[in-house]
């Protein structure tokens, strides 16, 4: 009889011990985990549609081309099909500065590191910014009976920068210590002369 005991307590401290870990788990929160997925999502997108902007179409395989035709005939997106020369220069600062941002953003949000917070705003400020002429240029020269459908596939590349922008100014810290992190800290504070 005792053996079960043995075992029931066994299993009683495994589970405790495993609750305990999970308790102590760093939690990711929501926002964090929206920016990953819009960080990851715009690689690709930068890659294979927006810098067809920059260069030749032959760099790219004819399926992603074929794709970026479909999209300004079906939609009739100005932008994309004329590619005015200042919107040229905005994708050139997307391939050349948010691209490799998106890289360093998803590596420190998923490993909780601080130094995120100031080029998270820079790329938030340099986005918002960027996207207030284009959004002007859809008002303005998008057909009319695409305008909105145009509007609602380039309006979460304001709205989430901005809300980037907002929760990084908003946490001068964002990843605080986790909780055995903070008491060792407070512990080698302690100890030191």
């Amino acid at each position: 009889h005792t053996e079960g005991v043995d075992n029931q307590e066994t299993k009683n401290s495994w589970e405790q011990h495993e609750m305990a870990k999970a308790a102590d788990a760093p939690t990711t929160p929501l926002s964090h985990t929206v920016f990953q997925f819009f960080f990851a999502s715009h690689i690709p997108a930068t890659i294979l549609l927006d810098s067809q902007a920059l260069f030749p179409s032959k760099m790219y395989p004819a399926a992603v081309v074929q794709t970026a035709k479909w999209y300004c005939e079906t939609f009739g997106d100005p932008l994309m099909s004329n590619m005015p020369v200042w919107f040229k220069a905005l994708v050139g600062l997307e391939v050349a500065f948010e691209l490799p941002f998106f890289f360093a953003a998803l590596y420190a949000l998923r490993t909780r590191k601080n130094w995120i917070r100031i080029p998270a705003i820079i790329y938030a400020s340099h986005t918002v910014t960027a996207l207030v002429p284009i959004l002007a240029s859809l008002i303005s020269d998008a057909p009319a009976d695409k305008r909105a459908v145009l509007l609602s596939f380039y309006t979460p590349y304001i709205l989430i920068p901005a809300w980037i922008g907002v929760h990084f100014v908003c946490n001068p810290v964002p990843f605080p210590p986790l909780e055995d992190e903070a008491s060792r800290e407070a512990q080698d504070a302690k100890t030191k002369p």
